[in-house]
């Protein structure tokens, strides 16, 4: 693995939530990681000399400048040359024009950012459950960074007998049923992860033979559901999703997890039982008056702008189309995505960027 610039970061990411849950030195680095993506980045520095907010004067991490998820389809935006990147995570390119893409010199910072949220939120009870995995694995789909954070969490905390039940560009409903079924039938808990799309197709699809319509999984076990629907099938919400997992597995809210993360963020936020999304200490979310490009109250509907140390390569500030409410306590709720272009005044766009 190449070394990082920063091994000090990837030390705090990996160790924050213990030492600095209230993310007391998040300040200080978003600080310094600015200054490193204004001096290693040329587009990211003219936009930010044009709008006047450059390192030497000093911004709360509020103003640091942030660009929206669209650049990440027209500019390669990493603070290294784009050759010596190791790995490219690419957006799913459901929506029109280009893949957008994640250019990453080192695993280190997502690696050391991944585990300690899922493991605190989602693992709270310190249980090592079997895993069954509705996502593509990450050999078959190296590109997805989706695919790359289940294989490697589940490689480091799946229970013999854990699985992938989704290969060949397909979901294998029959050999998730299986799994499951032999789960129950020795009693271990399993942690079923997949994305809102494959968990409705699991469970609307026939079950195999001898399977019945409620089918109540072991004491322990888990859900974990990430992402939408991406237009390819009947929207559902997350309450819906949930109802029909406590009717057909038998899990409770407490049992059901949602993931939020993105191609162009290194962080991911957890949410138990439709609650609101929890971010690290490292990341800090913003909701964004449209109308102004300034941050609205706490409690106030705005588009979503996400902060993220683990995104120590490329840009530190993203803004994202994604509707939302950010509460006192940093909190995030999902209402939803917005319609039309970023809103002015929020982001960078590709002309400012030229």
């Amino acid at each position: 693995m190449t070394s990082p610039h920063f091994p000090e970061l990837v030390e705090y990411l990996a160790t924050a939530l213990d030492a600095d849950p209230s993310g007391d030195a998040f300040p200080g680095w978003a600080s310094r990681l600015f200054r490193f993506h204004f001096e290693g980045i040329p587009a990211y520095r003219r936009y930010c000399e044009r709008v006047g907010t450059v390192p030497d004067a000093s911004p709360d991490w509020s103003g640091i400048p942030a660009v929206a998820t669209s650049l990440f389809r027209t500019h390669d935006l990493c603070a290294f040359p784009a050759g010596e990147a190791t790995r490219t995570f690419r957006t799913s390119g459901t929506t029109a024009g280009a893949r957008g893409r994640h250019l990453l010199r080192t695993l280190a910072y997502y690696e050391a950012s991944l585990l300690p949220p899922f493991a605190r939120h989602v693992l709270h009870d310190g249980a090592a459950p079997r895993w069954i995995s509705l996502v593509p694995p990450a050999a078959e789909l190296p590109d997805s960074s989706l695919s790359h954070m289940v294989s490697a969490l589940m490689a480091r905390l799946g229970a013999p007998g854990s699985a992938c039940c989704a290969e060949g560009g397909r979901l294998d409903v029959a050999a998730a049923w299986r799994h499951l079924a032999a789960a129950r039938a020795e009693g271990v808990p399993v942690l079923v992860f997949g994305t809102a799309l494959a968990w409705m197709e699991l469970l609307e699809r026939p079950a195999p033979a001898g399977v019945p319509a409620r089918f109540p999984l072991p004491p322990g076990s888990r859900a974990v559901e990430t992402g939408g629907f991406k237009g390819r099938r009947r929207e559902a919400s997350r309450d819906e999703l949930h109802r029909a997992l406590e009717r057909r597995l038998g899990l409770d809210r407490d049992a059901v997890f949602s993931e939020y993360g993105m191609t162009e963020l290194g962080s991911q936020l957890y949410a138990r039982g439709g609650g609101p999304f929890r971010p690290p200490p490292w990341l800090r979310v913003l909701a964004i008056d449209p109308g102004t490009g300034r941050p609205a109250g706490p409690g106030a509907p705005g588009l979503l702008r996400f902060v993220d140390l683990a995104n120590a390569e490329s840009v530190l500030a993203v803004q994202t189309e994604d509707l939302g409410r950010v509460d006192a306590g940093g909190g995030v709720t999902l209402l939803g995505r917005a319609p039309g272009a970023p809103p002015r005044g929020c982001s960078l766009t590709a002309e400012e960027m030229a």
